[in-house]
């Protein structure tokens, strides 16, 4: 009759049954992996800002975009249409999370470059406080001597 819904619980999920390959460099990204019986392959460029998705080395998806977040949503198999919807998001943190049919089945596609974003806002975050306080600092003894 009424289903208790758990804010706090993990999402369920099949991250455990999905074995992702990755590659990435100064040139772009690449993560491979398999839902079914569909290889899946996601391509990003950070210099010329081309995506490409691929399903069983057919394209599915090419964009051009630097949108700093976003959805990219392609269908899968022949018969019974699946939906594969990609959700990214560079701002503040990296966060790429793949689903299928709306459910989720890869929590984070490039786990390596979250923690490398996170460390770097954090440390740019930290720069500007500290440039902050030492303009207000100038600006308190220039206005003292002045």
């Amino acid at each position: 009759m009424y289903e208790a819904f758990n804010p706090y619980e993990p999402p369920h999920c099949r991250i455990a049954s999905v074995d992702i390959t990755r590659r990435v460099n100064f040139l772009g990204v690449l993560a491979s992996f398999a839902i079914d019986t569909y290889e899946i392959s996601v391509q990003w460029s950070g210099w010329t800002g081309a995506e490409l998705y691929s399903v069983n080395g057919r394209e599915r998806l090419r964009i051009r975009s630097f949108a700093p977040w976003g959805t990219r949503r392609f269908t899968i198999g022949n018969d019974d249409q699946r939906t594969i919807e990609i959700r990214f998001k560079y701002i503040p943190f990296w966060s790429t999370r793949v689903f299928l049919d709306g459910e989720l089945v890869v929590e984070e596609l490039f786990p390596g470059l979250r923690l490398l974003f996170r460390v770097l806002t954090t440390v740019v975050l930290l720069e500007l406080v500290v440039a902050l306080v030492l303009s207000i600092m100038f600006a308190i003894v220039w206005l003292y001597l002045r």
